[in-house]
């Protein structure tokens, strides 16, 4: 009883929990990289931005917002208009990105735990679950979601990998191709579907076809 009295409650401020998640190392490059690619110095299109851990994005046509929180291992839900927490839930061990199509349901990237999870939320964004887990080796760091295709595609630097997956509330993996080294940020040109990778360890930029 003296040790809990002593350590209070078990709560924590947000300084004193543990660090984001971070990308895990890359190794080198064992496989050619699928589709072309160029060094971002010579690439005159747009440059996919290596993301920032707990970026909110918006649901609902912007009634909703939702967002990771990575020190606290939780996503949060708030109503759009307000900022008002509606709702939140633990997701894994590391989250750090996620992405939504409109009406639901999101995928949130589990860094440190190697899965990608889905999120739904209710209408009215005070409910919130995780209904499913799908395994994602490599540290999943970065993810793109092409809303005309529904598709999901993330990217794994620790094995320099870009996973390709349906967009609906029981994602598989449909295929995974070799990346340049280090992908460590993805996007989708929405009118072609191309998926762009870039390399932050070797300066490349992938461009891979749908």
């Amino acid at each position: 009883m003296a040790a809990t009295l002593a350590s209070g409650c078990g709560s924590a401020t947000v300084a004193e929990l543990p660090p984001a998640a971070a990308p895990p190392p890359a190794p080198p490059a064992a496989d050619a990289p699928a589709g072309e690619v160029v060094p971002l110095e010579d690439w005159t299109g747009t440059v996919p931005a290596t993301p920032r851990p707990g970026t909110p994005v918006s649901l609902r046509d912007g009634r909703l917002t939702v967002a990771v929180l990575p020190r606290e291992r939780a996503v949060e839900i708030r109503d759009g208009q307000t900022g008002r927490r509606l709702s939140r839930v633990s997701a894994g061990v590391g989250p750090t990105q996620v992405a939504c199509r409109d009406t639901g349901p999101c995928y949130v990237l589990d860094t440190r735990g190697d899965g990608l999870l889905v999120l739904v939320v209710s209408d009215d964004g005070r409910d919130a679950r995780i209904s499913r887990r799908v395994y994602l080796r490599g540290g999943p760091s970065a993810v793109a979601l092409d809303e005309e295709r529904a598709r999901i595609w993330v990217t794994a630097p620790g094995r320099n990998e870009l996973s390709e997956l349906p967009a609906h509330g029981r994602p598989r993996v449909l295929r995974r191709l070799p990346t340049v080294r280090g992908p460590y940020a993805v996007a989708v040109d929405a009118p072609t579907g191309a998926v762009l990778v870039t390399g932050r360890a070797a300066g490349l930029l992938q461009r891979v076809t749908p």
